[in-house]
């Protein structure tokens, strides 16, 4: 009970004895006896106290007592949709995965066209002048000879010359011996090689002397 509620009890507690206090003195003025008002009196005022305190100790009840919940309001419309947050920090790296496993082998493809070359050969550098070989990947070349110092003829297949189709040769880094950087070779025409021949040289240039034959320099030699 509140500070206000306890007031207004107390107020009515003394209104009560009030009124019985002035019953009691006005009671033998209308003839009631002394003694009969007196107790008449302190019996009243003693259910008043008794009930004032009956109603106190209610509502000191009352007000501990806790107030049940009532039934839940419907929902609120929604509310306008928040600004984007910022973005946050990257993340730490996570931990690097398992190898996979290593696929299956692929089908062998088909086998390719033939080349369209005419003609194709690599001779071995090294051979001393009269003699040359031919390397295995040779294609229609059917012959090498080697006249002098650094100079070699290729017989083509027939109905393909050095006259009338272009060709080219360079040198073989496997089959030239070291050093292979100051190593030429160049095409040559006429002797001692025949029309239909492909004649090369191969050279050696000096630090500060002009090139000169040189036998162990490879080439590569290869018609269109």
């Amino acid at each position: 009970m509140t500070g206000s509620g306890r007031g207004r009890l107390w107020a009515v507690v003394l209104l009560a004895i009030a009124a019985l206090l002035s019953a009691s003195m006005l009671a033998p003025a209308f003839g009631a006896p002394k003694a009969v008002s007196a107790v008449s009196l302190a019996s009243k005022l003693a259910r008043t106290l008794k009930i004032a305190k009956r109603a106190d100790k209610n509502a000191k009840r009352a007000l501990a007592r806790p107030l049940g919940s009532g039934p839940a309001g419907p929902a609120g419309p929604a509310g306008p949709k928040g600004d984007t947050g910022a973005t946050g920090p990257t993340g730490p790296q996570g931990p690097q995965g398992q190898t996979g496993q290593t696929g299956q082998t692929g089908q062998t493809g088909q086998t390719g066209n033939p080349g369209t070359a005419r003609a194709y050969g690599r001779v071995f550098g090294g051979s001393p002048t009269g003699s040359a070989e031919f390397d295995t990947a040779r294609t229609n070349f059917t012959a090498v000879t080697h006249p002098s110092v650094g100079l070699y003829c290729l017989t083509p297949p027939a109905g393909v010359s050095a006259s009338n189709r272009p060709w080219v040769v360079t040198v073989d880094w496997n089959t030239t011996a070291d050093p292979e950087g100051n190593a030429t070779a160049l095409f040559i025409d006429g002797l001692p090689c025949t029309t239909d021949q492909f004649g090369v040289q191969t050279e050696r240039s000096g630090d500060t002397s002009n090139a000169v034959p040189a036998n162990d320099v490879g080439f590569t030699i290869i018609v269109p």
